[in-house]
């Protein structure tokens, strides 16, 4: 596979460059699971579990372990173009810090009271 990278440790900026390019990612880090969902890149993931399981009940991640012809399956769906897209789950709207300073002044206001 000519257009397969296998790197060493990314910088965070570097890694977040490279998986929005990428077509698709394999990893065993749920978290890279999770910026690929919010990218929309496939990810396929060594593991039978997810940190953030949301990624595989939508589609975005394919969770293989350590079955070779599950990887394969999913890597053809991949390079097929035959992978999920959707919408991103409730609450992946990039508005976290806005609902935490919200929910931090309505406490401050409620121990006021």
């Amino acid at each position: 596979m000519p257009n397969l990278h296998i790197l060493p440790p990314q910088s965070y900026l570097h890694f977040g460059f490279l998986i929005n390019q990428a077509k698709g990612i394999v990893t065993d880090s749920g978290n890279i699971a999770e910026e690929a969902t919010f990218l929309d890149v496939p990810c396929i993931t060594l593991n039978t579990y997810a940190e953030h399981p949301e990624t595989w009940r939508i589609g975005t991640n394919e969770l293989v372990g350590e079955n070779s012809f599950a990887l394969s399956a999913a890597l053809d769906n991949l390079l097929h173009g035959e992978w999920k897209h959707v919408t991103l789950p409730d609450r992946w709207d990039g508005r976290t810090a806005e609902r935490i300073v919200q929910t931090l002044l309505n406490g401050e206001a409620a121990s006021k009271q």
